[in-house]
Order: structure tokens, then C-alpha cells, then sequence
């Protein structure tokens, strides 16, 4: 009831306050998820990017199905990947889940 007077008072200020009284939680809480969730998640994205940027013929990878092999073509969106007894399969770059190191 005490903010319903308020809202109902000709003072500007006290009706400035009441509506701010409300708001900076929200916005507050808004910053919050921003810095938290949004913002880790699009530097995760990034690092993806990096990381199938640097990919090459020769290199050691296992998928999430755990599928360990060499990279043998690299296409735009997909791999062919030797598999290590000796089949070669077509994954996508997401599917990958490590990347070790060049070929020994």
C-alpha cells in the first residue's frame, strides 16, 4: 500500500525513485546474465573457429564417437579421415573431439 501513494504522489522525484526502485534490479540482473552466460559462450564459439582453422592433412584426431585417425582431405564443412585400420570415412569438422599432433 505505501507504493501506491507513492505512485499516486504529484512529486516527480518520488515517482522517479519509485519506477527506479523497480528497474535497477532488472537491469541489474540482466547485466548479470549478460557477463555470465553470453559472454563466455561467444568466446567458446571463437576458440571453435581457431581451432578447425588450423586443421591439416597429417594430423592425429579423435572423434566423439571415438574414432582415432589421421586427416587426410580437408573440405569446407567436412574431413576425410584415415581411420587407423586403414578405412577412410567422412566426418564433420564438429565431430571432432581432440586434436593431437602432426603424424609421426
Amino acid at each position: 500500500m505505501h507504493t501506491a501513494i507513492m505512485l499516486n504522489s504529484p512529486d516527480p522525484i518520488i515517482l522517479i525513485l519509485s519506477i527506479a526502485r523497480i528497474a535497477l534490479p532488472i537491469a541489474t540482473l540482466a547485466f548479470g546474465v549478460t557477463i555470465l552466460v553470453v559472454i563466455p559462450q561467444l568466446r567458446l564459439r571463437e576458440n571453435k573457429k581457431d581451432k578447425y582453422r588450423d586443421l591439416k592433412a597429417g594430423i592425429r584426431i579423435t572423434t566423439f564417437h571415438g574414432d582415432h585417425g589421421i586427416i587426410d582431405e580437408i573440405t569446407e564443412n567436412s574431413i576425410v579421415m584415415q581411420h587407423n585400420d586403414g578405412r577412410k570415412i567422412e566426418i564433420t569438422k564438429q565431430s571432432i573431439a581432440r586434436i593431437h599432433a602432426e603424424k609421426s
